[in-house]
């Protein structure tokens, strides 16, 4: 009987999360995460699909890190396959408050019921004091460049942190407890957007028009000369140059290639696919089979698996 508010605490927590990762990415974009060990200077840096970080075995990998010390943390921008430093289009314009957090998001929210700023998709109270915001941003209307420039500018305007500018910046994922020393051991919590946004605006993508009120137009480098007309779009389901996988079947073998070309394990993935594809009628027959068969199309030595003795590689035969 006392273990079940626990349990469901806990429930409620990885639910945050699942629903923060859901929502910033589609599941075969990467999201690259960062835990850092408190206290210490040990840093580990994951580029994993997104998918990765919503399946259990994701989160649960997240969750042990976060129990024993690290903070965790994601870029808000999906990266490009195989780097997790180089981000593959603009998704997000943020700004944090690391100082009187209280008042200056309350200037900022007043702001955004005037007009004067866009609805945020985001908001999550890091600590006692402590906030960030997010927008969603249409990416064929935005440069880095200029994404950046607006990252300044808003916090300029609303006494955020100017260090937060870089569209690599990496942000606090909501349910995890913030680990940092003097922050209270308090979670990282998203306020929920039915308290802010009744209508849903939040969950437009803006163009650069949106934050005229705060963003002088002139002073950003954009991607298109003129606004759009059309509504803000939602993303491609994957990026970085390659066209979109017509299945989820495909989008698998794309991500273990780029996995094995990054130097992970061939018997890591193996687990990490059976587990994301449950609901495949033989998971762990999938996985071999994918994983396998990217081994050797990339000349690489495969692992020991059940289907790679089924069906060994053919031999090459040399040239005549």
């Amino acid at each position: 009987m006392s273990r079940s508010p626990r349990l469901s605490g806990r429930a409620a927590w990885h639910r945050a999360a699942v629903e923060w990762f859901s929502e910033l990415f589609s599941p075969d974009e990467r999201a690259t995460v960062i835990l850092r060990q408190r206290p210490g200077p040990g840093v580990r840096q994951l580029s994993r699909l997104a998918g990765h970080w919503c399946h259990p075995s994701g989160q649960r990998l997240l969750r042990v890190a976060n129990e024993t010390g690290s903070d965790v943390f994601c870029g808000v921008n999906p990266t490009v396959p195989g780097s997790s430093r180089e981000v593959a289009e603009v998704r997000r314009l943020q700004v944090d408050f690391d100082t009187d957090g209280d008042g200056r998001v309350g200037r900022l929210m007043r702001d955004v019921r005037s007009g004067r700023v866009p609805m945020p998709a985001v908001v999550v109270r890091s600590s006692v004091g402590r906030w960030q915001v997010l927008w969603h941003v249409d990416p064929a209307a935005w440069t880095v460049a200029g994404a950046e420039e607006a990252n300044r500018r808003l916090a300029a305007a609303y006494e955020g942190d100017p260090a937060v500018v870089d569209v690599r910046r990496v942000m606090r994922v909501p349910g995890f407890i913030n680990c940092k020393p003097g922050r209270g051991g308090v979670r990282v919590a998203r306020v929920p957007r039915s308290a802010y946004d009744p209508r849903g605006a939040g969950s437009q993508w803006w163009e650069p028009r949106a934050f005229r009120g705060v963003v002088p137009p002139r002073s950003v480098p954009l991607a298109i000369a003129v606004p759009k007309a059309a509504p803000p779009r939602a993303p491609a389901r994957y990026i970085g140059g390659r066209r979109q996988p017509a299945s989820q079947s495909e989008a698998d073998w794309h991500g273990v290639v780029d996995a094995l070309r990054a130097g992970e394990s061939p018997g890591l993935l193996i687990q990490q696919l059976a587990e994301f594809r449950d609901d495949k009628a033989n998971p762990r027959d999938y996985a071999e089979r994918t994983v396998v068969r990217a081994c050797r199309s990339l000349g690489m030595r495969e692992p020991d698996t059940e289907y790679g003795r089924r069906h060994p590689a053919r031999p090459v035969l040399p040239g005549r």
